[in-house]
Parts: structure tokens; C-alpha cells; sequence
């Protein structure tokens, strides 16, 4: 049982038991306030402003996030927000203001409705620290490693706590070189990560008492205000939202265990902007995501060629969102695309962002390009799908289309021979011969037509 709760006496439970004995046919009620969060649905929850609105962060149609109120305002201002899968409640540190029975330094739990309550009786500080500075915390996420909650401040404190939610102890309490730095942190491969103001990733090792961190600058944009909020999609991805322009960037890490990791920006999509603002996240359930591409067979040289792409969720997990990549290959250039989607091009490479797709649901949006090859050349366009969750099925997460150039030339041939009278009438025939490996498209040779000889002129 979690401290603060009371014990269930004996005829107590032979009751309880009775009771659910009487309505085992009865339809499951819905999550009451207070209660442990759904992990079926993927959703990320941004806690911001004191005392503390917790948030839910979800996709619309063309990918960029809006935040919807979950139940009502916090008795206190808490931050350094995690989502614990054991027991899928959110856990956070007050460090604002405070309530009675509850004050700065309190470990809460966060469920259903925003409802806060207090675990234990213990005041979390950073060693050697006094006044209001000695309860910052601002940055917070389990690890899966070990299955701790831990905490730290951005600054000037150099401490971070790891702390076991069930007992309430503090198992380790680390201190680094310098001040984190950074607004939120979120855990991968053994380590937290997060993002400075200047778009440095930092990379935080926790294994010991005396922490370290490293450095990757230029892994991330610019946030002005820093990113107050971050967390880890279910595909592995991290997250991670800008305080002043409310952007959200998905940010992929490749070997993170390694010297030398490396950092690809999959997308950036609006989001409101927020302060005093914390993350965490829910990875839902696995979602299988399908592309289809289709676009012409043929093409002549110098015409814009259109693709239609199609997204569909084919699993029994919701897709919070997802991004396609459609590097153009040589010979297409100038593209638009067009869908209720959002949309970046940089150089030949595009990249398209879409929202929340239910099991079962599909999206379609279309791509076009301006063609630059010569028959009988043949252009193969391909484009892949990520998902913001995992995906058990990635041999559907590529498609491609092809198309070849075609040329029309125009032949003419009569019925006139050396004999034929002057004024008299012949046939001339138009004929067109496609060239190049596509279908001809939209042509037609002209069929025969009688047309009197001209007199020759005298010279």
C-alpha cells in the first residue's frame, strides 16, 4: 500500500469482495478522479503555470499540437513531471506554491482529473542549499533502467535525486561538475537527456554519485526560453518543447551509448507556447502505420508530375502522429505538396507531418514536381513512414512509384504520286510515335483529311 492510504480492514474487504462478486457482468466504469491514467492511448501531458494546470498535448489533423485542460487548476505548483508505467500515475516535486499539508519540496502523485496527492511525509532538498532555492525542482523522469524517479534543478543547484516513488527513499543523490542547465530531461539509453537554449544537446550519466555530462551543440534548433518540456515517444524518439515559440521537435538518437552519437531532426511542428511548463508522456499502444504511393506511369519532359500518398493505421494501438520523408530523386525539383498536413522542404528532401489516425483510419495528401529527365529515362520516387509509436510491422513503412518519360514525334505521309493531277485531292496522313516505356497519354494523331494539291508557283 502507498503511504497516506488507509488500511483495508478484513470484514472490509469480505465486503468489497461481495459486492464485486454482484456486478462482475456489470460494463467498466469510467476512470474516476484521482485514478491511474490509461496506458492503452498515447498522450503527452504538459503541466505549466503555478499553481500547476496539468495539460494534455495532442495532435490535430495536420500534426501540430493543442493543449486541453485536464480537470482543474493544482492546489500547489509542481514541476519536474514523470509518467511511471508501473503504476501509470504522473509523479512531480513541488517547488511553487504550496498548500496545507503540502508543502515546497513534497513528492506528489498526479492522476485522472489533474487530482494531486501528497506520498509521504518527506521535504526533498538539495543539499547545502537554503530558503526557496533548496526545493527547485524543475526537471523530472523515471528511468527504465532501474525504475527511479529522478529530479534536479536547472540551476544553481548541482544536485539530482533518485528516488524510489514506492518507499519514498532516496536511493542516490548525484552531484555534477556544474549546474544541469536544462529546463527537463527525459531517459534513453541509460542516460537523461535535454536541450539547452542554444540547441545543445546535453547528455547526462547518472550511473554514480558524482555525475557527468557532455556536450553535442548544434544537435537541436534554437528554443528562445529554453525547451521546458520533454519526454519519449513510443517509438523511441524524444520530444522536446520550446517555452517561447511552443514548437515541438521529434529528435531521433542513434547509438546515444556511444562517444559519437547521432542526432536527426525527424520533424518540428507548432504547439502553444507555455512557462513554468514541465513533460511527460504516455507511449500508448503499438500502432502498425502503412504508406501506398501511386502517381503517373508516364510523363512528358518539362510537366509537373503528381503523387498521392496514403496513410493508414493498420494496428490496434491509436497513432498520436506520424512523419513522412520523400527524398526526390534527380530529374524532379520544385515541389508542393498539398493535404491537411504540415509540411517542410529542404534542398530534395520533404518532409510531411500528420495527426492523431485511429485503428483502422487513413489520410491521403498529394506531392507534385516539375520533371527534368529525357526518354526514355524512368524516375523511381520513394517515400517512408515513421510513427510517433512503435510500430511491430516495418515492412509496410515504404513505398515508391515509378514513372518514364515519353516523346511524341509526328510523321506525314499522302496519297500523291508523281502522276497526280494539279487541283486534283489526296490524302495526308498525321501519325504519332511514342517513345520511352510509359503509356501515351493524352495524345491523339490526326486522323486522315483530303486536301487539294497546290499549284506550283512560277517563278
Amino acid at each position: 500500500m502507498r503511504k497516506g492510504l488507509a488500511w483495508l480492514t478484513a470484514a472490509t474487504l469480505v465486503t468489497a469482495m461481495l459486492v464485486a462478486a454482484q456486478v462482475t457482468a456489470a460494463p467498466p466504469a469510467l476512470a474516476a478522479p484521482g485514478d491511474p491514467f490509461s496506458p492503452a492511448a498515447p498522450v503527452v501531458f504538459i503541466a505549466q503555470g503555478n499553481p500547476s494546470q496539468l495539460q494534455r498535448a495532442e495532435t490535430a489533423g495536420d500534426g501540430s499540437f493543442s493543449f486541453s485542460d485536464e480537470g482543474g487548476a493544482a492546489p500547489v505548483g509542481y514541476n519536474a513531471i514523470g509518467f511511471n508505467p508501473a503504476d501509470n500515475y504522473i509523479y512531480g516535486l513541488v517547488s511553487n506554491q504550496e498548500a496545507t499539508g503540502i508543502p515546497r519540496g513534497s513528492l506528489v502523485r498526479i492522476g485522472e482529473g489533474g487530482v494531486v496527492t501528497r506520498v509521504g511525509t518527506t521535504v526533498y532538498t538539495h543539499p547545502g542549499a537554503t530558503g526557496t532555492q533548496a526545493t527547485r525542482w524543475f526537471a523530472g523522469a523515471f528511468n527504465p533502467a532501474d525504475g527511479l524517479y529522478y529530479a534536479s534543478d536547472s540551476g544553481p543547484n548541482r544536485t539530482m535525486l533518485a528516488i524510489n516513488v514506492s518507499t519514498g527513499a532516496i536511493v542516490r543523490t548525484i552531484t555534477f561538475p556544474a549546474q544541469p542547465g536544462v529546463q527537463d530531461f527525459v531517459f534513453k539509453d541509460g542516460y537523461a537527456w535535454g536541450v539547452t537554449a542554444d540547441g545543445t544537446v546535453r547528455r547526462f550519466d547518472v550511473s554514480s554519485t558524482s555525475g557527468t555530462f557532455t556536450d553535442f551543440p548544434g544537435a537541436m534548433p534554437e528554443g528562445p526560453g529554453g525547451y521546458g518540456a520533454a519526454w519519449a515517444f513510443g517509438n523511441g524518439n524524444l520530444g522536446f518543447s520550446a517555452n517561447t515559440s511552443g514548437d515541438v521537435t521529434q529528435l531521433q538518437i542513434i547509438d546515444g551509448n556511444t562517444a559519437t552519437p547521432t542526432f536527426i531532426v525527424v520533424n518540428t511542428v507548432t504547439g502553444p507556447d507555455s512557462s513554468l511548463n514541465d513533460g511527460t508522456s504516455i507511449p500508448g499502444l503499438p500502432a502498425d502505420l502503412e504508406i501506398e504511393k501511386t502517381g503517373s506511369a508516364s510523363f512528358t519532359p518539362g510537366d509537373r508530375i503528381g503523387y498521392e500518398i496514403t496513410v493508414t493505421n493498420n494496428g490496434a494501438g491509436i497513432s498520436s502522429g506520424w512523419t513522412v520523408t520523400d527524398t526526390l530523386p534527380a530529374g524532379l525539383s520544385n515541389p508542393t505538396v498539398t493535404g491537411t498536413v504540415t509540411h517542410a522542404i529542404s534542398g530534395s528532401t520533404i518532409t510531411v507531418s500528420g495527426g492523431r489516425l485511429d485503428p483502422g483510419a487513413s489520410v491521403t495528401f498529394q506531392i507534385e514536381a516539375e520533371t527534368a529527365v529525357s526518354p526514355p529515362a524512368c524516375i523511381v520516387n520513394t517515400a517512408s513512414i515513421l510513427g510517433n509509436e512503435e510500430d511491430p510491422d516495418t515492412s509496410n513503412n515504404e513505398a515508391s512509384a515509378q514513372s518514364c518519360a515519353q516523346s511524341l514525334e509526328i510523321e506525314k505521309s499522302s496519297t500523291a504520286t508523281a502522276d497526280s493531277r494539279v487541283g486534283g485531292h489526296h490524302h495526308v496522313h498525321d501519325h504519332g510515335h511514342q517513345h520511352g516505356r510509359g503509356r501515351l497519354h493524352d495524345v491523339e494523331p490526326r486522323r486522315g483529311v483530303r486536301r487539294p494539291l497546290r499549284r506550283p508557283r512560277r517563278r
